[in-house]
C-alpha cells in the first residue's frame, strides 16, 4: 500500500501551459522528428 502524498485529491496550486515545437525531417524511411523544444508559455499561481 502506498501512503497518500500531501495534496492528493486536491486541485493543483499552480497551472501552466507549454509551447512545444517540433522539427520534422524527411528520411528515406519516411518522416521523423528531428528536434523538439518545450517552453513555458504561461504560469498561474492559485
Amino acid at each position: 500500500m502506498v501512503a497518500a502524498r500531501p495534496g492528493d485529491g486536491e486541485p493543483p496550486h499552480r497551472s501552466s501551459g507549454l509551447r512545444v515545437t517540433c522539427e520534422a525531417v524527411r528520411t528515406p524511411g519516411g518522416w521523423r522528428f528531428g528536434a523538439m523544444t518545450a517552453a513555458l508559455a504561461w504560469a498561474q499561481e492559485r
